[in-house]
């Protein structure tokens, strides 16, 4: 998992999402800049840890290339770390 983040110290978030980000997602920033923006992925896990601060969350951001990861982490997700939401990150592409 890429990164996590507690709300408070000392207090328990009340709730636990899971964020996966596809395929070519760990190239933002970098690919095509000028169509996809400058803000790369680690800027986005860090808003989104942000953001769950705000709100008593705790984030748990994924990415890989591969579907089997993804699948995995929605499997330890659900039947390990209990995760009461799941953001999938739509793919971007361009045609």
């Amino acid at each position: 998992m890429v990164g996590s983040s507690n709300a408070q110290e000392g207090n328990s978030p009340s709730l636990s999402i899971l964020v996966l980000h596809g395929p070519n997602l760990n190239l933002l920033g970098t690919r095509e800049p000028e169509i996809y923006g400058s803000l790369n992925l680690d800027g986005i896990n860090r808003l989104l840890v942000e953001e769950g601060r705000s709100l008593s969350a705790k984030i748990f951001a994924v990415q890989s290339n591969h579907e089997g990861v993804l699948v995995d982490a929605i499997h330890d997700a659900l039947f390990k770390h209990h995760a009461s939401s799941l953001m999938l990150e739509p793919i971007l592409t361009r045609v």
